[in-house]
């Protein structure tokens, strides 16, 4: 039954405007069976096995990912975007903050914004194209997922814990999974392969924080690097796998310029200077992603790719944004991370306007038009069974006309210590805010 329900689904599938990408949605899926999906039928669907005391609170939480979803998808239908879900739609809130990056440690009174950089004058004249997706010249690599890095399984809070029947506190943690139930398939088959099935282990101690900064860099230097060879040869080359592990143990942030360093957060200008430092970046197969601090090993393996600097755009300029994204290729940016469960469409946000916290670092790979919306294309660090193929649309108004709030918190995003405790931030989700791309990426 189920499939003949894809079937009839897939005629009307959405196509992408990206290459490759056309999938019937789970937000369609789920509307067609009014929203009656089972937790027990999610984990078949994502491949998750739930030890005996995990699976009521993970079950829970999921529940409470569906309401959401169904409330935004029917309250308003000609909205330009939609839920649905994926392998994080049964985390809980606090493990959502440490997946986008916000971190509550110890933090100086005030942040200092980045110093003021001027807009280069040669950028007012350019003329960017209607569109433009760095995906399609071979220079973005494979959708990334940090998730161990901030989002494993860890002690909920005691309220949640008090919300659930009191026999499911009691229980001891184990590795025995429940009984598999056949798979209900969300979806036609996607570029990407399902993740395998995996059980999930007692406990670890408290985590750490977001590692996304480390992987927004690492990805733009493989793009860097893959945009040279597309300059020099015509096209790129196959671009090595960076290391944002490396980033994570060894790149210094004395100033504690989006947090305190490592796992605890840190910016990606900070990233690429520690690169320079280093005389290149390590491959992911030398230098294997942990999720957690670790002790710098750099010393121990030979960097695959190198850069000579970096630039840093001037804060909240739309032109310079688009002018380096065309002309440089992929930039590194921080954003608010208020998307949740995204699936598709162009996100739009209305406390852009109102107030913005940069709490995660992403990478944008190009531009375009959706259904009458302009917006902005990025790919994020949460798996390919998120957004659209692991990236999103994020609306995009135009030189003069960016929303702009105020970011109370900025040691979540790129404000240093020391400084005020307000920033202005602008674009939808402030992705304007703070952007960087390295230079000089060359193979070692």
């Amino acid at each position: 039954m189920i499939y003949a329900l894809l079937s009839t689904l897939a005629l009307a599938s959405l196509v992408e405007e990206t290459t490759a990408f056309t999938k019937v949605t789970t937000a369609q899926v789920l509307k067609q069976l009014n929203y009656q999906f089972t937790c027990d039928q999610y984990a078949a669907e994502y491949g998750k096995v739930y030890t005996e005391a995990e699976k009521p609170i993970r079950c829970e939480a999921f529940r409470e990912s569906l309401a959401a979803i169904k409330a935004h998808n029917e309250q308003a239908p000609a909205a330009s975007w939609w839920k649905g879900l994926s392998e994080h739609s049964d985390k809980l809130p606090h493990e959502f903050a440490q997946l986008k990056g916000l971190h509550r440690g110890v933090f100086h009174t005030g942040f200092a914004a980045r110093a003021a950089i001027p807009a280069d004058p040669a950028v007012n004249s350019f003329v960017a194209p209607d569109e433009l997706d760095w995906r399609t010249k071979g220079v973005v690599t494979p959708v990334k997922n940090q998730g161990g890095c901030g989002s494993c399984w860890c002690a909920p809070p005691p309220a949640f814990l008090a919300a659930l029947p009191a026999g499911a506190q009691a229980h001891a943690w184990r590795s025995t999974p429940p009984p598999a139930l056949p798979a209900l398939s969300l979806s036609v088959p996607l570029t990407a392969p399902r993740a395998p099935r995996r059980t999930m282990p007692p406990p670890p101690p408290p985590p750490p924080r977001s590692c996304a900064r480390a992987f927004s860099a690492a990805e733009t230097v493989e793009s860097a690097y893959g945009m040279a060879t597309l300059a020099r040869d015509g096209k790129a080359a196959s671009i090595p796998i960076l290391a944002p592990q490396q980033l994570v143990d060894c790149a210094p942030n004395p100033k504690h310029c989006g947090g305190t360093g490592g796992c605890e957060g840190s910016t990606q200008p900070l990233a690429f200077d520690y690169l320079v430092m280093a005389k290149g970046h390590d491959s992911e197969a030398d230098y294997p992603y942990k999720g957690r601090d670790g002790t710098c090993e750099d010393s121990k393996h030979a960097p695959k790719i190198g850069i000579t600097g970096k630039v840093e755009l001037p804060t909240n300029n739309y032109t310079s944004l688009m002018h380096a994204l065309v002309t440089a290729g992929p930039i590194a940016i921080s954003v608010d991370a208020s998307w949740g469960a995204y699936e598709g469409g162009v996100f739009s946000d209305p406390k852009s306007g109102i107030h913005t916290n940069i709490d995660h670092a992403v990478q944008l790979v190009g531009y375009g038009t959706m259904g009458g919306k302009d917006y902005w294309l990025v790919r994020n660090s949460w798996g390919a069974s998120w957004g659209e193929q692991g990236y999103i649309k994020i609306e995009r108004f135009g030189e003069g006309k960016e929303p702009c709030g105020t970011d109370a918190r900025p040691g979540d995003g790129f404000g240093c210590a020391g400084g005020p405790s307000t920033i202005q931030v602008c674009g939808t989700s402030g992705i304007l805010s703070g952007s960087s791309y390295p230079t000089g990426a060359h193979l070692i």
